[in-house]
């Protein structure tokens, strides 16, 4: 057969060229790894989502239980501060003295519960106590009232108008060591008001009771806590004369020999 008379075929595809096979490959590449790319980017923040969520969830839960504990804690202070001031006001001497341990704990762990306490009216009642001839009783009310007293102006006040220097001891031999030792850290924390006139506190209760034990003690913590309220009563001039006359004067001459606190004692 002639090329003329050959009918007409049609005419096969061209065959692709090696460079347009590895354009498509290379697409088709790009296009899976973008998927891929797209859903490994989909769970992750999926995950970060179930993450957050969980840990948004723990955290409410967490601060709910705060919360709760927070005014279980409350709750139970209350109680324990109303039946305390009960007991305090109208109770017997053994419930007087359960009352003035609670206080105390109280009182130590919470600022604004030293302010409440003193509102209720605590401090007249524990300033009573300091009078009692029972050494138990009145130690937990020196102790209650130290607490009372710590940072606190007001409470402070209020402890020198109830007349607590007028409840001192008359003798110091009575006391033991740790007692005076209590003794001697409520009248340093009160004689942070020296610098207020209307307080008398170089009054003729508190030299007497402070050089005594100042003289007597061998703790060096009692006799720190004594020579910081002479330091301070004597930053004031007006107490100059009451200082002379107890014969404070004489009393840190004869102990300025040792070495520690020397500094104040001068």
């Amino acid at each position: 057969m002639s090329p003329a008379q050959r009918p007409n075929m049609p005419e096969p595809p061209p065959s692709p060229s090696s460079s347009s096979i590895f354009a498509l490959s290379y697409l088709k590449l790009q296009f899976f790894a973008r998927v891929r790319r797209f859903f490994q980017t989909k769970r992750a923040q999926k995950s970060i989502k179930t993450r957050t969520k969980a840990m948004v969830i723990k955290e409410e839960q967490a601060t709910i239980t705060t919360v709760d504990r927070q005014s279980s804690d409350i709750d139970d202070d209350s109680v324990v501060l109303q039946r305390s001031v009960k007991r305090l006001l109208f109770g017997s001497w053994d419930e007087k003295e359960m009352a003035a341990l609670e206080i105390e704990k109280l009182a130590r762990e919470d600022a604004k519960m030293r302010n409440l306490m003193a509102e209720l009216g605590v401090i007249p009642a524990l300033v009573g106590m300091v009078a009692s001839e029972v050494a138990g009783r009145q130690r937990v009310a020196v102790n209650a009232l130290i607490e009372l007293a710590n940072g606190t102006y007001k409470n402070k006040a209020l402890m020198v108008e109830a007349g607590i220097f007028s409840k001192l001891p008359k003798s110091i031999d009575v006391l033991e060591e740790p007692t005076r030792q209590e003794f001697a850290e409520l009248i340093l924390s009160l004689s942070s008001l020296a610098n207020h006139t209307q307080f008398p506190l170089a009054s003729s209760e508190v030299l007497p009771f402070l050089i005594g034990i100042l003289e007597s003690c061998s703790s060096y913590e009692t006799k720190e806590s004594c020579l910081g309220t002479l330091y301070n009563l004597s930053a004031v001039l007006d107490n100059a004369g009451p200082l002379l006359s107890n014969g404070a004067v004489q009393t840190l001459l004869r102990v300025i020999s040792e070495k520690k606190n020397s500094q104040r004692k001068l």
